[in-house]
């Protein structure tokens, strides 16, 4: 489920019918959309999260949340990447252009591209409503972010961090000091690459 803290007060919400929500995403307008282990997406309406039924065919495993600059909510899941303009769902999958793969990071670049990162199907771009496949030399990605230099970086799952710059790739792994589970990257106000990894503990890059 979900707890809403404000003050000193706190409130539980379900979300579905075994509560495992993992990840949660308030969006411009306000609402809150919860996505599930193996329930799907969920928004909050009238006091209660409420299934999108719409949102189905992206899977029961929905992995992450993200909204473009063009106020889209966009959401990756088990069979592919949907997207919702505040009226109608969108959904991406094969038949676009992705692998079959889990969607499992997105990034947006100063370009309105999107960068979409699979898990072991690799890295691809949406760009004015077309998917294609972009070369890297990590396919199980965990994480995305692009900074303010433009540049994308790319956390994994079993092989570190790649970084594509200037239309060059760059690896970082446990011989850089680095373990290769990633799972999180934030960028900070000093330009400082924060990533989060699964087990291993908080690294930073400056």
């Amino acid at each position: 489920g979900l707890t809403y803290v404000l003050t000193n007060s706190a409130t539980d919400f379900r979300i579905g019918t075994k509560g495992n929500s993992w990840s949660v995403f308030v969006d411009r307008r306000q609402q809150v959309w919860a996505g599930t282990r193996d329930e799907g997406l969920f928004r909050f309406d009238a006091g209660s999260f409420q299934p999108v039924a719409a949102a189905q065919k992206i899977g029961p495993q929905i992995f992450l949340l993200f909204q473009s600059r063009d106020g889209k909510l966009w959401a990756g899941g088990q069979n592919g990447l949907g997207s919702f303009d505040g009226h109608v769902w969108k959904i991406f999958s094969a038949t676009d252009g992705l692998p079959p793969n889990a969607i499992r990071a997105l990034a947006e670049d100063v370009n309105s591209n999107l960068w979409i990162g699979t898990e072991g199907g690799g890295l691809f771009m949406l760009h004015d409503g077309k998917i294609s496949s972009v070369s890297a030399p990590v396919k199980d990605i965990s994480c995305l972010l692009v900074d303010r230099e433009g540049v994308l970086w790319a956390g994994t799952s079993a092989h570190g961090l790649a970084r594509l710059q200037k239309g060059s790739w760059a690896e970082f792994t446990k011989a850089d000091g680095l373990v290769n589970d990633l799972g999180y990257l934030i960028e900070d106000e000093l330009t400082n690459l924060w990533i989060g990894t699964e087990g291993g503990g908080l690294f930073m890059l400056h």
